[in-house]
């Protein structure tokens, strides 16, 4: 079990790290603000959850799965390219590990 929350903690980290590197490549490379505000603030949502989920409270673990079905809904809806499809399947097995170990919370 541990493991497995080892394993969610991890990816919520690596993602949250992506968010950072591509809100700051957006700032450098377009210098939109809300853009990059926004990336910001996913990439600090998902540090935050990560670490709640993983202390296993159950209203971050349903945040978690609220803000990962935003996040899969807006990857699909927008413009997609090859680091669209990474963090696609990040969050789609993020969510399908964190619908597997429901039983924890």
């Amino acid at each position: 079990m541990e493991n497995q929350l080892k394993n969610v903690k991890l990816l919520f980290i690596l993602i949250a790290v992506i968010w950072f590197i591509f809100g700051i490549y957006t700032c450098l490379e377009s210098g939109n603000i809300l853009f990059t505000a926004i990336m910001f603030i996913n990439s600090g949502l998902f540090f935050w959850l990560g670490n709640r989920v993983c202390r296993r409270e159950k209203v971050a673990y349903y945040g978690a799965l609220i803000v990962l079905a935003i996040n899969i809904i807006l990857t699909i809806t927008d413009q997609f390219g090859v680091y669209d499809f990474i963090i696609l399947v990040l969050n789609i097995y993020l969510f399908w590990l964190l619908v597997k170990i429901k039983h924890y919370f």
